[in-house]
């Protein structure tokens, strides 16, 4: 059996994986990859690069960062930030032993969880652009499928055009840079 070869998830359990990772409601919009590899550089690519993802950066409520959840069968799971605690991010997900299972906004809210090599990633307002997702994972030549979760049911969709728009993130910055020049002014 070939190991690069991927696998094929039926919708229960995608349903179930992405219920478990995102311990919420799973109505929503995402982009499933099954990366041939490790999708941890993506994923660092994705939430900790901010050239790579500007509607991250232009977002105010991801403004704050990223909780990242990195886990090892050796020492089990640890919960770092995003960007304060980078440098131990990148040391240990450089690390063999050591892989992204999720990452969250500081506020809790799940944005992408690996499971099996199964890679979810939230793609609604607020979180990376379908663009941005397949820049990222372009590298591990991963072709995106994008979903639709409703009433329990998937749906396998064209990704919705993003809400982010061009007026949107030049709104986001003016604020931010408001925001930046009452501390200047202190």
């Amino acid at each position: 059996m070939n190991k690069n070869r991927s696998r094929t998830y039926t919708p229960q359990e995608i349903l179930d994986t992405i219920a478990a990772a995102f311990n919420e409601t799973t109505e929503g919009e995402y982009a499933l990859l099954s990366p041939k590899g490790k999708p941890d550089p993506a994923l660092h690519n994705l939430y900790m690069n901010p050239a790579e993802t500007p509607n991250l950066i232009h977002n105010p409520h991801t403004r704050d960062g990223f909780a990242v959840e990195i886990q090892s069968k050796k020492h089990g799971t640890a919960i770092l930030e995003y960007p304060e605690e980078l440098h131990d991010i990148l040391t240990l997900t450089k690390n063999p032993g050591y892989h992204i299972t999720k990452i969250y906004r500081k506020t809790g809210h799940p944005t992408a969880a690996t499971q099996d090599k199964l890679t979810i990633i939230k793609i609604e307002d607020g979180f990376p652009t379908t663009q941005e997702i397949e820049k990222a994972f372009k590298k591990t030549n991963t072709q995106p499928t994008y979903i639709k979760i409703q009433n329990n049911t998937i749906k396998k969709t064209q990704p919705t055009p993003q809400k982010n728009t061009q007026q949107q993130k030049k709104q986001n910055t003016t604020q931010t840079i408001k925001k930046l020049a009452i501390k200047f002014h202190k």
